[in-house]
């Protein structure tokens, strides 16, 4: 709601122009080995453009009906912001740049973590600290991140690629190992 009421009516609509504005410039600098991430996003960005300006034409008209749309909108957004940040990542990473490198090792040190909660769950490592509630955290995020495609699969099924398809499966499995030894453990899991 924050967003449909204040952000993006702040400054007459600048703040979504000036995403628009630069995603549009990404998607336009990017070279045609990239056109699997920017030709999507750019038809990501009309839709997204054109209903954030009915959205802030609604608002001006009756904002609690520009209100209802407020948590689809900002997924979709989300969404956006998301292909935005993949191809400055893509391209990024083709020019040789440190960044993209830094994150993926982040990412990994993030998973490291994970699986040693798994594995000090298991009881191969020592016990760590909030085991349990690490453990539970830990398979709720991947449950989550498994489950969330199947309604944006429905929603906007020319999103639905390998990519999206294979890497739900493998956290939903990730997952569910998860759950499975949690719930087999749970007695030794007590602090």
């Amino acid at each position: 709601m924050d967003l449909v009421r204040r952000k993006l009516m702040m400054n007459n609509g600048r703040l979504p122009q000036r995403f628009f504005e630069r995603a549009r410039a990404e998607v336009k600098a990017a070279p045609a080995e990239f056109a699997f991430i920017a030709k999507p996003l750019a038809g990501a960005l009309d839709a997204l453009e054109a209903t954030t300006k009915w959205l802030q034409e609604s608002y001006k008209e009756s904002p609690d009906d520009a209100g209802f749309g407020a948590a689809d909108f900002l997924r979709a957004f989300a969404l956006a912001m998301l292909g935005y940040d993949w191809l400055r990542m893509a391209r990024a990473a083709a020019r040789g740049e440190l960044w993209p490198t830094l994150i993926t090792l982040a990412i990994g040190a993030v998973l490291l973590v994970w699986a040693a909660y798994a594995f000090s769950g298991a009881g191969s490592l020592p016990r760590l600290p909030l085991l349990r509630t690490g453990l539970i955290v830990i398979t709720a995020i991947y449950l989550l991140r498994a489950f969330l495609f199947v309604p944006l699969h429905f929603w906007r099924p020319q999103h639905s690629d390998s990519f999206a398809i294979w890497s739900s499966l493998i956290v939903l499995a990730y997952g569910a190992v998860y759950a499975v030894g949690i719930f087999k453990a749970w007695p030794h899991l007590a602090p």
